[in-house]
């Protein structure tokens, strides 16, 4: 069995969502900032370097402040993110 990957045509604001996507998990898993940017930049993750290359540098460093706060300040709440910004996690006990 071969492992195949696809690439399907997404618009700018789909690109944009992924790249959320990912970011709310690494933070979860409390990921420095440096190391969420490392991912996006490096070819080997696919998913994460395509967003970086269709929307660049800048792009990503402010989808990671939308998460993560600035550097020096607050980022979005778990209860900030939509649900279709991303996935909806049950907490123990509910």
């Amino acid at each position: 069995m071969e492992l195949v990957g696809t690439l399907m045509g997404c618009s700018d604001e789909e690109i944009e969502e992924m790249g959320l996507t990912y970011i709310v998990e690494y933070s979860r898993m409390q990921w420095p900032r440096e190391d969420i940017l490392a991912v996006f930049m490096n070819p080997h993750y696919r998913g994460p370097h395509t967003v970086y290359r269709a929307k660049g540098h800048k792009c990503v460093e402010s989808l990671i402040d939308r998460v993560m706060g600035e550097p020096d300040g607050q980022g979005l709440s778990e209860n900030s993110l939509s649900s279709d910004s991303a996935p909806n996690v049950a907490k123990e006990g509910e």
